[in-house]
């Protein structure tokens, strides 16, 4: 199980430990992915990095509720700004998606 951070503050990221080895082409990128401010995924498409605005995470959320890149099962710790850690759980990317999207408000000073 890999394990992500997710950094909640102005800007919203959600960070696992690892080599870059990609970004994603904001060209390329479908529809869903519109809020996704910056993103990095390795050479198999597994996501390193994502960030996005606080105020877009309820409309991420919504958009990606059946993506099968936000289905990984991962260990998340929650951390307020890049400072403090609030907590941490085991769930899904998407799971992390839902605490920014219903906690991150909280912290976007």
């Amino acid at each position: 199980m890999r394990e992500f951070k997710l950094y909640l503050g102005r800007m919203v990221v959600l960070r696992t430990e690892g080599k870059e080895a990609g970004v994603l082409d904001p060209e390329e990128k479908e529809e869903r992915y519109g809020y996704i401010a910056f993103s990095k995924v390795d050479k198999d498409g597994k996501l390193l990095e994502a960030g996005f605005q606080t105020c877009h995470a309820k409309y991420l959320a919504e958009s990606l509720k059946d993506d099968p890149l936000f289905e990984e099962e991962a260990h998340i710790e929650v951390w307020k700004y890049h400072q403090e850690k609030l907590y941490e759980f085991d769930g899904t990317l998407y799971d992390a998606l839902l605490v920014a999207a219903n906690e991150g408000a909280k912290y976007d000073v």
